[in-house]
């Protein structure tokens, strides 16, 4: 009983203290930013360097070291610290670019409902808008860098590794991934409650929290089977740090695109379309429809057969 015991108070543990933490440096960083003019732009800078996460990830990763030594355990293979092969760090960048793709799938699909046309823009803004972009992937690439690690090793390491005394290693990614699933829900069910002039359900249907769960949940997916297949806590990490450096300033050029376009068809609003697919709602522009569907079934496609190539190929070597 001890041998079940034990991991799950630790798993338990550790989501209540990041939990904790991360809530305390929220309310921390919102009584500050009442504070005087300079204070404010000081908290606002610290959060844009993703300082508040590396804090979080900081204190919990070295609480997880202290107790892996207490119990006399191997901080190495609780971390998965291992050497990673470099056709499996090539998969883990090519994921994280799909996955960054497949995140902005709701902007993406509405290129589709937009009439885009730059020939009103003068050179300098496009060349503008290019420097912008590849000096945002620059900077997310680098603040991203940290709080990524620290998480990787807290879930995909500790977490996981512990998980894996308490079921077989396919049953425990299911479980994770439904516990993943369950928070990125509530998290945002409980957002949409807060929202006095939002109704729940369109909340529920609307694309971007179809989008944030299906993304959540896929990316917790391919991030825990990394780890399991190459046994290599760098490898996830390659995947997430391409994915969080990525996604945003994907997300920033296709709304540019966007607003920048001459004459943005409002019968293709993709918010209807999303209504439209489950079920009700105003019928959508025809394009906009098969947009949403081509574009994630695509690159979710994508991503199964890069995952199942890697799978395919450990299992040789092995």
């Amino acid at each position: 009983m001890k041998k079940y015991i034990t991991p799950i108070v630790f798993i338990v543990g550790i989501f209540l203290l990041h939990t904790a933490l991360t809530a305390g440096i929220r309310i921390l960083t919102g009584i500050l930013s009442r504070g005087d003019m300079e204070t404010t732009l000081l908290v606002g800078r610290l959060g844009a360097f993703g300082v508040p996460a590396i804090i979080v990830g900081l204190i919990t990763v070295a609480v997880i070291i202290l107790i892996v030594k207490l119990r006399k355990g191997s901080v190495k293979e609780t971390f998965y610290l291992r050497k990673p092969k470099a056709k499996n760090i090539g998969f883990a960048i090519l994921l994280g670019l799909l996955l960054a793709v497949l995140s902005n799938s709701y902007s993406i699909a509405r290129l589709f409902s937009a009439n885009i046309d730059f020939g009103h823009l003068q050179s300098a803004e496009i060349s503008g808008m290019l420097v912008r972009s590849a000096l945002g992937l620059l900077v997310g690439f680098i603040v991203a860098i940290i709080p990524v690690v620290f998480s990787e090793l807290m879930f995909r390491g500790a977490i996981f590794s512990e998980m894996r005394k308490l079921a077989k290693p396919k049953l425990a990614i299911a479980i994770l991934v439904a516990a993943n699933l369950v928070i990125v829900v509530l998290t945002m069910w409980l957002a949409a409650r807060l929202m006095p002039n939002l109704s729940v359900l369109v909340f529920l249907f609307h694309p971007t929290f179809v989008v944030t769960v299906f993304v959540g949940v896929l990316v917790s997916l391919v991030l825990y089977t990394l780890c399991y297949k190459s046994n290599s806590i760098w490898v996830p990490i390659a995947a997430s740090v391409m994915f969080a450096s990525l996604a945003n300033v994907l997300d920033s050029m296709l709304e540019w695109i966007i607003l920048m376009s001459s004459s943005p068809r409002e019968t293709g609003d993709i918010i209807n379309t999303w209504v439209y697919l489950v079920g009700g709602g105003i019928p959508p522009n025809e394009t906009s429809v098969i947009a949403v569907i081509l574009v994630t079934a695509s690159v979710a496609a994508v991503i199964g057969v890069v995952l199942w190539r890697m799978i395919a190929n450990n299992k040789k070597e092995d």
